[in-house]
């Protein structure tokens, strides 16, 4: 008998949640990049041919057994058993198995299709917010990020975005924009691109002589940018010479350019972005973090949104599409993707010129072209997943203690920054735990301690 606690045994999330396959069959000719959501029961799914509503069906792929394979369903830790009933195989992340654990999100392979599972609230299917600006996919973490760009958008919030190259912090920047209703321009900058010599002209602009070199005045992004946003790209990269001007600009709206005596008002609205961890002081100024991220927005990786990979393929595919061997498919699917986006469009490049005129494309048009440091014929499918570390989103969160076993209030997160991470999640403890790196039983531990299980059910019950 296992002893839970009270919060957990009656966590409403186990009842609220919804258990769907991301299904993509590459038998039905044209849509490979259209794959189907099935909302499943749980506990017990049967997989095959024969399988009925409810369960994860491909009736039209022949390679398929009738009944090839069963998933025992664990929804309280998001995870399934995997049982192989088939003749021709069953493989999870590209290794045939008799019998698995499943993670969420590893895809699966029977037959010449492929499907991966996602647990979510049963609230979590709704209509998309426009603007979305070429942030093409369906996982829950993309629906989550296009309604929390449509929610901020509107305001005056400074946005700071997350996320490792290639993941769409231009594209999530962009959103913010077109939903701001702001007049003026979006102007971009990769904050790494400038020279540190020039790097306090061409943000605040000069006057004519301040420099060797300045034949006339330069009205410098900030105001090339006024009325509009300002996209501060890989915003780690500054000097930190520059920050506290920069500070100071964004605090009062108004900048000094070189050679000038006066400051000039400016009305910008600022979105920065990085792949760095900003909390060094020695890096970054704190007090500089705190302004420019009024709201955080963290951009997933491809690894961990696989359902997207194929619809992001077919958008930079568009007009040239053949249809995919399976092999292709599940090398695409497994692939690690280190500079996302990037890498699939590279991808694509090749696809398009060396697939042309063909009408089914084969893993051998990309072997050699892909990013992978590992030479064609040898490369090892994905990590299966593990636990996420704690994001850099909030640099409030202590670091984890060894097993999460803080029993006291020392390495517990302030309780503004739990707050926020109740609201950020709608209440959802099982969220706030993957959010944070952190076990149920942790996050409960630090709720009790903080006082804010009433705040919890309170964000449930809405």
């Amino acid at each position: 008998m296992s002893l839970k606690t009270t919060a957990e045994r009656t966590d409403p999330r186990v009842e609220r949640e919804a258990l769907v396959a991301v299904v993509h069959w590459l038998g039905s000719p044209g849509n490979w990049w259209q794959p189907r959501q099935l909302r499943l029961r749980a506990p017990r799914v049967a997989v095959g041919r024969a399988a009925v509503e409810g369960d994860v069906a491909f009736p039209e792929d022949p390679f398929v057994s009738r009944h090839h394979a069963t998933l025992e369903v664990d929804p309280r830790e998001r995870t399934a058993r995997l049982l192989d009933h088939s003749r021709s195989g069953t493989f999870v992340a590209g290794r045939q198995i008799q019998e698995a654990q499943l993670f969420e999100g590893e895809p699966v392979r029977v037959g010449d299709s492929f499907f991966l599972l996602r647990f979510e609230p049963e609230f979590a299917h709704g209509a998309d917010p426009p603007h979305d600006l070429g942030l093409v996919g369906a996982s829950p973490a993309l629906r989550e990020i296009r309604r929390t760009l449509a929610q901020v958008a509107p305001s005056a919030a400074s946005v700071l975005i997350l996320g490792e190259s290639g993941t769409g912090k231009e594209l999530a920047a962009r959103a913010v924009h077109a939903g701001s209703r702001r007049s003026g321009p979006f102007v971009a900058v990769n904050c790494g691109a400038i020279p540190e010599a020039l790097a306090e002209s061409q943000l605040f602009g000069h006057v004519a002589g301040a420099f060797t070199g300045a034949r006339g005045d330069s009205l410098g992004l900030f105001r090339s940018s006024n009325g509009g946003t300002l996209f501060l790209d890989e915003i780690g990269e500054l000097p930190l010479t520059l920050q506290a001007k920069l500070l100071r600009a964004v605090e009062t709206r108004q900048v000094v350019p070189v050679g000038a005596t006066q400051a000039l008002t400016c009305d910008v609205r600022l979105v920065a972005a990085t792949n760095r961890d900003l909390r060094d002081p020695e890096r970054f100024r704190g007090d500089l973090l705190a302004r420019i991220s009024d709201f955080v927005i963290e951009m997933p990786p491809l690894r961990e949104r696989r359902e997207d990979v194929l619809p992001v393929l077919g958008a930079m595919l568009e007009g040239t599409r053949g249809e995919l061997d399976p092999e292709l498919a599940s090398s695409l699917l497994l692939d690690a993707y280190p500079h996302n986006a990037r890498d699939l469009r590279r991808i694509a490049v090749q696809l398009k010129l060396r697939g042309a005129g063909l009408t089914v494309w084969t893993r051998a048009l990309i072997d050699g072209y892909s990013l992978s440091s590992l030479p064609p014929g040898t490369r090892e499918p994905a990590p299966r997943p593990t636990r996420r570390s704690a994001p850099t989103l909030d640099p409030r969160l202590p670091d984890a203690s060894e097993d999460d076993r803080d029993d006291g209030t020392e390495g517990v997160p302030t309780r503004e920054a739990l707050e926020a991470l109740l609201h950020a999640h709608r209440g959802v403890v099982a969220d706030v735990a993957r959010a944070t790196g952190r076990s149920r039983k942790q996050v409960y531990r630090w709720l009790d301690q903080r006082g804010l299980g009433e705040l919890r059910k309170s964000l449930l019950d809405k």
